[in-house]
């Protein structure tokens, strides 16, 4: 019925089907990690013909911690507007929600549903907001803070 031929052809499909699909299954579990090995190769790359630069003037040691103070403090210099730009638009969000909510309980009444927001939101709550949302925003912050030395002090 099968000769030695065609059954050592179909084994071999069946073990490389079998290799392919335990390959996949592994790649998609280790995908983080490989992502960042991908993205560590790629900034190291970049930053190797800088050090190989400085490397001719100064002990390579010397000119790799350069260059990574100089990249960290231009990844700073990009982040921080950026997140102070956010809290700034999220406290200006904040402050005008009421008014949204207003807005919108005008729009669904002037729609003929007759539903308002009020039975579900009340006054005192959305007075209460902002104060608990500035705590919670400050958490965060100081969170980042506390993620942002651990780190530091990791390198």
């Amino acid at each position: 019925m099968f000769s030695n031929n065609n059954f050592s052809s179909y084994y071999k499909t069946i073990i490389f089907v079998i290799m392919a699909i335990l390959t996949i299954v592994f790649i998609s579990k280790i995908a983080d990690v490989a992502i960042m090995f991908f993205v560590a190769f790629i900034i190291s790359a970049s930053v190797l013909p800088v050090i190989n630069k400085l490397k001719k003037h100064m002990p390579r040691g010397l000119a790799v911690t350069l260059v990574l103070l100089l990249v960290f403090a231009g990844i700073l210099l990009l982040l921080i507007p950026l997140g102070m730009l956010a809290v700034n638009q999220f406290a200006s969000f904040v402050k005008e929600a009421p008014t949204y909510i207003d807005k919108f309980d005008e729009f669904i009444n002037a729609k003929g549903i007759h539903y308002t927001l009020a039975q579900y939101i009340d006054s005192a709550s959305l007075d209460n907001i902002g104060d608990n949302l500035s705590t919670f925003a400050g958490n965060i912050l100081s969170q980042g803070l506390t993620a942002g030395k651990l780190i530091a002090n990791s390198i």
